[in-house]
């Protein structure tokens, strides 16, 4: 879905433009919802863009239908479903609005209320009231979410549970955090300014705890396995980054573009994981008239999540401006390039019969759709593993070659090397064990033959004549070296006309 962009031209207010998007933007549930959702986005933006906009959006999808085939099954690659976001960071984040992000706050709000009570009944009567107080808001943050209003009830639950926990302990980024999102997307409670404020507090006092290591409380209340199962970085710093996120989007809903940037810049640069807020970042800088930074940034973020491509051409911060659309194009032909340099090394050296070709079919169809995301997918292909099948050859013994059967994952261009050296090593290894065999059989000829010749010499080699004796030296050895030689021959066309017999030894299973 296309991030929220404030419309100068509209005539409304900021505050109109954003409880519109909120009470436009619908609750999702699969992939299918996303993609629909996002195709609706930009067959939108082509009704009114203009004919460098539509060239960008030719350079990212080529066709419409493929662009999005691809990005269909781009996502079920990677196993990624509603039910199992993470954080602000996984693999569907650059198909989200900054509405549809609340389907994450929904995961994470999820986990908290799992809760860690049997360890906080250690921490002292005031904090296990906070601690009731939070949850109490969670619950209902969940609710309000769930109930896809941005005038529901349950957000004035949930202010009254974080209110009471702010009383308690007004130094809890949870609590200040949670207040922020209420002021920034429920209508009643609703303050920009106030959201501001309090996404601030929260980062700082985030920032803190992960300083000192964590309070005990604090990490009690802390989604640490939650984050940890998409971040590196440390639970606290994660939160100070999404609260920075947050903060800098209250400021570009108020066109305060250079704190915008400078808070999205702080997210990014606090956690280099965090690429949704590297786009707000590049979104920032290009609404403020800085777009040739801007498409540094976002070619930096393309480069990690290509999803994000489309993301910005749904954009008009960000796909209205010249110099993303440059690097947007420069982005394909670079990728095609890689890609056909990547199938050239296969091409080259693969035979017409190998099981690979029809990889090889498919990774040119793609790259021939002369589009960014198709020559994505050929790289995908490329990098991708395979269990094809080849045989790989050992000399055993007594003139046998053990033959295996081999099926393990590995890269197209690893594959296609095995499966073509193992033809050529099995021929060596034949040529080898005939000659051997030839060396054997001519020894053997060679000795018999020199035997015989050395009787036929004999016979040849001398004579008697009225009585005397003589030796002809010259017969004798005529008859000794061609008998010999005769063996020779013979025991080496035997040796050469040898067949070593295959042995196949167990299969291989895949790895």
């Amino acid at each position: 879905m296309a991030t929220f962009y404030f419309n100068s031209y509209s005539g409304e207010s900021m505050n109109s433009q954003w409880l519109k998007h909120l009470q436009s933007s619908a609750y999702i549930n699969d992939i299918n919802d996303i993609i629909s959702k996002n195709r609706r986005e930009i067959e939108s933006t082509i009704r009114s863009a203009s004919s460098e906009q539509i060239n960008a959006i030719t350079q990212v999808f080529g066709k419409l239908d493929d662009g999005f085939a691809e990005v269909s099954n781009y996502l079920r690659d990677i196993n990624s479903n509603i039910s199992e976001l993470r954080s602000e960071i996984n693999e569907m984040a650059a198909m989200l609005d900054w509405k549809l992000s609340l389907l994450i706050e929904e995961q994470r709000l999820t986990n908290q209320l799992l809760g860690k009570i049997a360890q906080l009944l250690r921490i002292p009567d005031s904090q296990k009231q906070r601690v009731y107080h939070i949850e109490q808001g969670l619950k209902y943050l969940k609710n309000a979410i769930l109930d896809e209003d941005i005038n529901s009830s349950f957000y004035i639950d949930a202010m009254e549970g974080f209110v009471e926990a702010e009383k308690i302990e007004r130094k809890d980024f949870v609590t200040l955090n949670r207040i922020g999102q209420i002021h920034l997307y429920s209508q009643k409670y609703l303050n920009i300014p106030l959201a501001q404020e309090y996404f601030l507090k929260s980062a700082r006092e985030s920032f803190a705890e992960y300083n000192a290591g964590g309070t005990t409380t604090a990490n009690y209340l802390s989604p640490q396995q939650n984050h940890q199962q998409v971040f590196n970085e440390n639970p606290f710093k994660v939160s100070t980054a999404e609260s920075y996120l947050y903060a800098s989007r209250c400021c570009y809903l108020q066109q305060n573009l250079t704190e915008a940037i400078q808070l999205a810049a702080k997210a990014y640069k606090l956690v280099p994981e965090f690429i949704e807020a590297g786009f707000e970042y590049a979104k920032y800088l290009s609404a403020n008239n800085r777009d040739i930074e801007a498409a540094e940034i976002l070619e930096k973020i393309i480069n990690k999540d290509r999803l994000y491509s489309i993301k910005a051409l749904n954009d008009q911060d960000l796909s209205n401006k010249a110099a993303i659309q440059a690097m947007l194009e420069f982005l394909k032909h670079k990728t095609i390039k890689i890609a056909k340099e990547e199938l050239g090394k296969c091409t080259d050296i693969i035979n017409s019969n190998s099981n690979a070709m029809q990889i090889i079919n498919e990774i040119k169809l793609s790259i021939s759709k002369d589009s960014y995301l198709s020559a994505m997918k050929a790289i995908d292909l490329l990098k991708a593993n395979y269990s094809f099948q080849f045989y790989t050859y050992k000399k055993g013994g007594y003139g046998t070659i053990n033959k295996s059967k081999v099926n393990n994952k590995q890269k197209l261009i690893d594959y296609i090397k095995c499966e073509n050296t193992g033809p050529l090593e099995c021929e060596r290894i034949i040529n080898e064990i005939k000659d051997e065999k030839s060396s054997e059989e001519a020894f053997s000829y060679g000795l018999g033959g020199g035997a015989i010749g050395l009787c036929a010499g004999i016979f040849n080699g001398c004579s008697l004549s009225n009585g005397t004796f003589s030796w002809n030296w010259a017969g004798f050895i005529v008859s000794f070296v061609l008998c010999a030689g005769i063996g020779l021959l013979i025991g080496y066309l035997i040796g050469q006309s040898y067949q070593p017999r295959f042995i196949e030894t167990d299969y291989t299973k895949s790895k």
